[in-house]
């Protein structure tokens, strides 16, 4: 009778061993995974105070020569209404996107925090 007991003992203590090792080493590689779209996701990213400097005197083009070529619509996950837009993710946000539209001639019109 002891001889089982120790026997299931050593099995469950096994068991528990090889899951905690187990989750040890599937969330080491999924913060990895996080990390590395984080870093992708920082390429076309901009800050929230670079966000807020945009104002009504500023361009399309200046908006790129500031902060760099845009994200498109598609890149983003967003289905682009108008092509005046463009694009730019949060730096260090994920899933977080600023929005800047312009008029047919490149002139401010709006901008959103997505």
């Amino acid at each position: 009778m002891k001889t089982i007991l120790k026997i299931t003992a050593g099995i469950l203590l096994a068991a528990c061993v090889l899951i905690v090792g187990c989750s040890v080493l599937l969330s080491a590689g999924v913060n990895e995974a996080v990390q590395e779209v984080q870093k992708d996701s920082d390429r076309t990213a901009i800050t929230f105070k670079q966000y807020r400097s945009v104002n009504s005197r500023d361009s399309r083009d200046d908006v790129v020569q500031s902060f760099g070529a845009p994200s498109s619509a598609s890149e983003v996950g967003l289905k682009d209404l108008s092509s005046e837009c463009v694009y730019y993710n949060r730096k260090g946000k994920f899933a977080s996107i600023f929005q800047f539209c312009f008029d047919g001639n490149g002139k401010y019109q709006s901008k959103a925090s997505i």
